[in-house]
């Protein structure tokens, strides 16, 4: 995790000193998750919903989630710098097509799209670990048996592949960082986007 961390912190930092918006934010606070503590596991479930997209043409899509399968990857971060695991919560289009994930670790989270083989997404799991993505709202709400986290998109909320790119293709020697932003492309989620994660508790 502290690779993890410095990582997203350096990447914030190049694009604070190279010019570039930091994406909105706000501070984050604490994910009443009946996960939250848990140091490992794997939880099976399902994520309803409807993402509106506007894609690198500017175009709107919309992906549909029906009871698609999804997953809640608690991942430990042997470290316990800020936290003691990552909360990671994966599901499907109910094509099958598009993928989503949605991080949560300490006070801060990430939420990516993968499509036609390149994640967009916004990450705010850095250094730090205070930011949330402003306007995406999270609620939980649980009984016996499911917890159902609840990601509400209030407003848009921008997508670069950008940190995708640099992960995959970023070399220090020859320093290449100048010719990948110019590959950055930038997709947004739309408001009244909804998605419902209904993770089983056992």
């Amino acid at each position: 995790m502290r690779h993890i961390l410095l990582f997203f912190g350096l990447t914030i930092s190049t694009l604070s000193v190279l010019g570039q918006k930091i994406p909105k934010h706000r501070d984050g606070g604490e994910f009443k998750s009946v996960f939250q503590k848990l140091i490992s596991g794997e939880y099976n479930g399902t994520v309803n919903g409807l993402l509106m997209v506007n894609d690198i043409d500017n175009s709107e899509t919309v992906f549909d989630f029906h009871g698609s399968e999804s997953k809640l990857i608690i991942q430990r971060d042997s470290g316990a710098l800020f936290d003691v695991s990552t909360k990671i919560y994966t599901g499907k289009t109910t094509s099958g097509d598009t993928e989503i994930e949605y991080k949560t670790y300490a006070r801060s989270n990430c939420f990516g799209i993968k499509i036609a083989g390149a994640w967009y997404e916004i990450n705010f799991i850095d250094g730090g670990c205070k930011w949330v993505i402003d306007g995406l709202e999270y609620t939980y709400n649980k009984d016996k048996s499911t917890e159902c986290l609840v990601l509400q998109f209030t407003d848009e909320v921008v997508l670069s592949n950008l940190p995708y790119i640099i992960r995959t293709e970023y070399t220090k020697n020859p320093d290449n960082f100048e010719r990948l932003q110019l590959k950055e492309r930038k997709i947004s989620v739309l408001p009244n986007s909804v998605l419902v994660f209904a993770i089983k508790r056992q």
